[in-house]
C-alpha cells in the first residue's frame, strides 16, 4: 500500500507512514466492516468536526459512572469483536472463490528453469521478474527451492505465486537482406526459419525476441519481412533527455554553412550527373544550375537597448544583451510584495538558496519582491505542472512561476538563475525590462498564433497579444477554444475589439495604427486569412465606432521554411549577420514579401523568417516595415537578445502553449494585462 504514496523516488516513502496509518487505522476495513481504531478502542474515531456536529445535533451525552462505562465498553468490543470474526469468515470465502476461478494447478520439477519475483536493487517496494534460476527441490505444497545463480548457487525457497517457468525462445527470422526495396527476390516459405537475424547487430535481445514473436504471430498473413522494417525510428524520451546523445546527434543534423554548402553543391553535381534524374527533369522543362544563387542583401543597424538609467548597444554578431544589462535596473517592476515560496520538505535547501540569491539579485536590478507565488516543484513531472498553473491562472488568478529544483541544484549558476528568475517574476507582474525606440506613435501590434494538439479530443487554442504603450513593454493577451485542428480564428473579431477597449483605457484614446502580425499559417491559408480573417479584423475596427478608420497591415509570419542564406565574409562560408534582410530575387513579384535574419546560432545553419504583408493600408515604405518587424524581434522578455520572430508573435505562441498543454480553459480575465505565461 505504500507503494501508492510514493513518486518517482521511492526514497522517500518514510514521509508518508503517518499519513497512511492514519488512513488504515480509521477507515473501515473491507474484511471485518470496522476500523481497527474501533475494533481496539471500542469507538470511532472522533475529528473536530465530529465533535461539532453532535454537539450541535445531540446536545451533551447523557452522563455514566466509571463501572457503567466499563461494563458497556466490555461489550461493545465483545460484540464488535464477533461481528468483525464473521465479516472476516465472509470476506475470506469470497476471495477463495474468486481466487478459484482463475487459479490453475502449477508445479516445479527439479531442473526446471524458473523466474523469481525479486525486489529490485533501487527500490525494496518494487519488483521484477529476474532469472533464470534452477528448481533444487520441492518444499512442501506449494513452497520450492531454488539455487540463484547470481549468488554462487546458493539456494533459498520462493512460494509458488513468485515463480514462473522460464521458455527457452528458439532463434527464428524471417528476414531476408535485399539489395532492391521494390524487388524483394525469392520468398522464404513460412517452413523454412533461418537459423539467425542477418545483420541483426543493433537489435537487443528483447527486440530479437519481438521479431520472433511477430513472426509466429502473423505467419500466415506474409512469408517475408523486408530488412529494412526492423530499423528503429524517431528517439525515445530517455534518448532526448540524454545529452550526450544529442549532443553527438546535433554533429549530423546541425550542419554548418560550410557543410550545408559542399552538401547542396554534391547533391547538385550528382543529379546533373545522373542520365535518368537529366531525363525526368526535361520532360518537366527543368534543369539546376552549376552553383548556388548569388544575391545581394542589406544589414539593418544595431538597436540601441533603453533601461531605466542608461541606454547601451550589444554585440552584433552574439545579438544578445545579458552581460551588458546585468547589474542594471529595468525601466519598471511593480513592487513584489506578499508573495509565498511553495517548496516540498526535501527541497527546502534548494528554496533556502534560491530566497538568498533572489534578495541578492533583486537589489541592482531595481525590483522589490512581491505578490507571485513561486512553486519549486520535484522533478518536470507534466501532471504536477499542470495543477498548478491550471489553479492559478484559472481558480486563483495569480502570476506564478515555477521552478524545477533540479535546475537550483548547480550552486555555480544560481546568481545567473536567480537573475532569470528575478527578471520573469518581474514581467508577470507587468514591469518593464527594456525596450527600443519605437517612432511611430499611437501604434498597436498584435501578435495572433494557433496550437494545436493531436491528441484525440483536443482543441485547438487561439491566442491575441496587443500592445498598451508607445515602448511595446506593456501586453494585453485573450485566447479562445476552438475545434480541433482548427487553425483560421473564428472569435478574433471579438478578441481584437477587446484589445482596443483595453488600448483606449489605457491611453485614453485609440491606436491610429494597427499593424497585425500572424503566425502558423501556411502558403495554403493566405486567402483565408486575407478573406476571413481581415474582414473580422476590420468588422472589429468598425465595432468602435463609425468615424474611427485606422491604418492597417497584415504581415503572415512563417518560420517553417526551406531557404537557407549563407554569407561570404573574408573568404569563408558562414552564417548572416543578425539583422540580414532578403527583399530580391528569392522573392515572389506578386507579393509584398521579405525575409529577415534576425537571430544568432551558436551552432548550424541559421534559419531565416519569412514575411508576407498580405492587406497593407498604412502607407509605410517597405524598409520601414522591415525595420520595424526588426525592432519587434529585441521585445520579448524572456530572452535578453534577439529572437527570431516579432515579440508579440512568441507572445501569442506561449499563451496558446500553455493553455493547450496544461490549463485546457481560457485563463482568468484578471491576467489579461499581464505575461503570466512566460
Amino acid at each position: 500500500m505504500i507503494r501508492k504514496f510514493i513518486n518517482e523516488d521511492e526514497h522517500n516513502w518514510d514521509h508518508w507512514l503517518d499519513p497512511l496509518l492514519f488512513a488504515v487505522r480509521e477507515v473501515p476495513q473491507v474484511s471485518t466492516g470496522f476500523s481497527p481504531f474501533e475494533l481496539l478502542f471500542g469507538r470511532r474515531p472522533r475529528g473536530v468536526l465530529d465533535l461539532i456536529n453532535e454537539s450541535w445535533e445531540d446536545g451533551p451525552s447523557p452522563a455514566k459512572n466509571e463501572i457503567q462505562y466499563v461494563l458497556d465498553l466490555r461489550a461493545k468490543l465483545h460484540t464488535l469483536g464477533r461481528l468483525s470474526r464473521e465479516n472476516l469468515l465472509q470476506a475470506q470465502q469470497r476471495q477463495q472463490c474468486l481466487y478459484d476461478r482463475g487459479a490453475r494447478f502449477r508445479q516445479f520439477s527439479p531442473g526446471d528453469k524458473v523466474l523469481v519475483l525479486l525486489p529490485t536493487s533501487s527500490s525494496k517496494l518494487l519488483a521484477k521478474w529476474q532469472g533464470p534460476f534452477v528448481v533444487t527441490r520441492r518444499v512442501g505444497d506449494v513452497d520450492y527451492e531454488v539455487a540463484r545463480s547470481d549468488r554462487g548457487g546458493a539456494t533459498q525457497i520462493y512460494h509458488l505465486n513468485l515463480l514462473k517457468l522460464w521458455r527457452e525462445v528458439e532463434t527464428a527470422s524471417l528476414v531476408s537482406l535485399v539489395k532492391e526495396r521494390d524487388e524483394l527476390g525469392p520468398e522464404v516459405p513460412n517452413s523454412i526459419i533461418p537459423t539467425s537475424l542477418p545483420c541483426d547487430d543493433h537489435l537487443t535481445q528483447a527486440q530479437r525476441a519481438d521479431v520472433v514473436a511477430l513472426q509466429q504471430r502473423f505467419a500466415d498473413e506474409f512469408d517475408i519481412l523486408h530488412f529494412d522494417w526492423l530499423c528503429l525510428t524517431g528517439l525515445t524520451d530517455k534518448m532526448r533527455a540524454d545529452f550526450s546523445i544529442m549532443k553527438d546527434l546535433s554533429t549530423h543534423t546541425r550542419l554548418t554553412p560550410e557543410q550545408r554548402e559542399g552538401r547542396l553543391n554534391r547533391f547538385i553535381t550528382n543529379i546533373q550527373r545522373n542520365a535518368d534524374a537529366q531525363a525526368e527533369l526535361d520532360k518537366w522543362g527543368l534543369s539546376f544550375d552549376n552553383q548556388l544563387l548569388n544575391l545581394a542583401g542589406r544589414v539593418l543597424p544595431v538597436e540601441r537597448i533603453y533601461q531605466r538609467s542608461r541606454s547601451y548597444d550589444y554585440n552584433p554578431w552574439a545579438a544578445d544583451w545579458a552581460k551588458e544589462m546585468r547589474g542594471l535596473a529595468v525601466i519598471s517592476a511593480p513592487p513584489l510584495n506578499n508573495w509565498l515560496l511553495f517548496h516540498t520538505r526535501r527541497n527546502s535547501n534548494e528554496a533556502s538558496s534560491l530566497l538568498q540569491n533572489l534578495s541578492r539579485v533583486s537589489g541592482p536590478l531595481g525590483i522589490t519582491m512581491g505578490k507571485p507565488v513561486v512553486v519549486v516543484l520535484p522533478n518536470n513531472r507534466k501532471d504536477r505542472y499542470d495543477s498548478v498553473k491550471k489553479f492559478l491562472c484559472v481558480d486563483r488568478p495569480t502570476p506564478s512561476q515555477c521552478v524545477v529544483a533540479r535546475t537550483l541544484s548547480r550552486p555555480q549558476a544560481l546568481m545567473t538563475i536567480a537573475t532569470k528568475i528575478a527578471l520573469q517574476m518581474a514581467c508577470k507582474m507587468g514591469g518593464e525590462l527594456w525596450s527600443v525606440e519605437i517612432p511611430l506613435k499611437q501604434l498597436m501590434i498584435v501578435g495572433i498564433d494557433c496550437y494545436h494538439d493531436t491528441a484525440a479530443g483536443k482543441r485547438s487554442i487561439g491566442a491575441l497579444v496587443a500592445s498598451l504603450n508607445q515602448s511595446m513593454s506593456r501586453w494585453f493577451s485573450k485566447c479562445v477554444l476552438q475545434h480541433k485542428g482548427q487553425e483560421i480564428m473564428d472569435e478574433l473579431k471579438k478578441t481584437l475589439s477587446a484589445a482596443l477597449k483595453e488600448y483606449l483605457r489605457f491611453n485614453g484614446c485609440l491606436p491610429s495604427r494597427i499593424i497585425v502580425y500572424r503566425d502558423g499559417v501556411g502558403d495554403g491559408q493566405l486567402h483565408s486569412v486575407v478573406n476571413y480573417e481581415v474582414q473580422q479584423i476590420m468588422d472589429s475596427i468598425k465595432s468602435m465606432g463609425q468615424d474611427y478608420n485606422p491604418k492597417l497591415s497584415v504581415v503572415v509570419v512563417r518560420k517553417r521554411i526551406s531557404s537557407r542564406f549563407f554569407a561570404h565574409i573574408n573568404g569563408k562560408v558562414s552564417n548572416p549577420p543578425p539583422g540580414t534582410i532578403i527583399d530580391a530575387e528569392v522573392t515572389r513579384p506578386e507579393w509584398y514579401d521579405f525575409y529577415i535574419v534576425s537571430q544568432a546560432v551558436r551552432s548550424g545553419s541559421v534559419s531565416p523568417t519569412h514575411y508576407n504583408v498580405v492587406y497593407d493600408t498604412s502607407g509605410l515604405k517597405p524598409d520601414h516595415m522591415q525595420r520595424l518587424t526588426y525592432k519587434l524581434c529585441h521585445m520579448y522578455y524572456n530572452w535578453q537578445g534577439i529572437i527570431r520572430v516579432p515579440a508579440p508573435c512568441q507572445y501569442a505562441h506561449k499563451l496558446a502553449f500553455l493553455v493547450g498543454q496544461s490549463i485546457r480553459k481560457e485563463p482568468n480575465m484578471k491576467l489579461d494585462d499581464q505575461l503570466f505565461y512566460l
